[in-house]
């Protein structure tokens, strides 16, 4: 069976796909796989086992230079390539109009979320079949459910299996990654909180990188290591490097964002840091890591900036204490040791 999958960005959502694509691998006879993704996450879809090739595209790249775009021919040249195959099905795993559009390019009876299951109610309109999931559930369990429908199989009751290909790391002596950086302000930790924890993984002997990837969260890195006067900047070499460094660590701490996603789909210990946005929603899920919420009463808002602080902080995990977030780091280390 050759399958579409429109799932276009971002790092963890399409991190939150690969349980509902190894459900239908594995139930599907001749499970062939294509997935429509952004240019910058080619590389992740490769990761996962039941993937036959990527289609890149380049939305936000276009978007910046329409004109150019439309010249230099890219577009034409990537819609041929989505319509280069007949499909016998077409998955829109995203509901946003630019997933929806994408959709409706492809060649293949088409599936996806309906009027009151889409994040974009309107593009069910899109679709030849409409699947109503509900809202309330896990993002990762929405998918299964959407999978599970759309393949006409029975909804999974297993754990989720991300489908993930072995990794090997890139060094072996002991270390902890930590992951401050994140689009959204709203979900920093503070900076003084970061030196602590990398003052308390220093004394207990760990070495501790910093992963960045914009010149500003490089800037920010290199402040709390000079706070802390320990740690070391994890050079940015791409997804699939990344990975590998992931997989290798003792242990990851982070902020909710796609690496530590990538992280705990990877069955590294990972303590994640949620704020405005809900664990019971869009939380890890995996098993060996703990999702850590903070206890504002606002919390979660879902909002990019904090509403009710003018603090060069935001006040949502300000609360949570490095001590508190190092005795998770911990309890997992030794629940794998043992």
């Amino acid at each position: 069976m050759r399958v579409l999958i429109i799932k276009t960005s971002s790092l963890g959502d399409i991190v939150h796909t690969f349980p509902a694509v190894t459900d239908a691998a594995i139930r599907i006879p001749n499970f062939n796989c294509d997935w429509v993704v952004e240019e910058n996450f080619a590389v992740l879809p490769t990761l996962h086992s039941a993937i036959n090739m990527v289609i890149p595209i380049a939305l936000r790249r276009w978007k910046r230079s329409i004109l150019t775009t439309l010249i230099n021919g890219e577009v034409l040249t990537f819609v041929n390539q989505l319509r280069n195959t007949n499909y016998d099905l077409v998955v829109d795993a995203q509901g946003l109009y630019k997933s929806a559009i994408l959709t409706i390019l492809a060649r293949g009876i088409s599936a996806g979320f309906d009027y009151y299951s889409a994040r974009e109610s309107w593009v069910s309109y899109s679709y030849h079949h409409k699947i109503n999931v509900p809202i309330q559930l896990h993002a990762i369990t929405r998918l299964r459910y959407l999978f599970a429908q759309a393949f006409n199989y029975q909804m999974p009751t297993d754990a989720p299996n991300f489908g993930l290909m072995t990794i090997y790391p890139t060094i072996t002596k002991p270390y902890l990654i930590f992951i401050p950086a994140t689009t959204w302000f709203s979900k920093h930790y503070p900076l003084t909180h970061w030196v602590e924890l990398i003052n308390l993984a220093n004394n207990t002997g760990y070495t501790v990188f910093i992963a960045w990837y914009t010149e500003i969260e490089r800037n920010q890195a290199m402040e709390m290591i000079t706070q802390a006067q320990a740690g070391e900047l994890l050079i940015n070499q791409g997804i699939k490097v990344m990975a590998s460094w992931l997989s290798g660590a003792t242990g990851v701490i982070s902020v909710d964002t796609g690496l530590a996603h990538l992280a705990v789909a990877l069955n590294t210990p990972t303590v994640i840091l949620y704020g405005p946005t809900s664990k019971e929603l869009t939380g890890a899920i995996g098993s060996q890591h703990i999702n850590l919420q903070g206890i504002e009463p606002c919390i979660p808002c879902r909002q990019r900036t904090c509403k009710i602080t003018t603090l060069s902080q935001p006040l949502c995990l300000a609360n949570l204490s490095p001590k508190l977030v190092w005795a998770a780091m911990n309890e997992l280390i030794k629940h794998v040791n043992n």
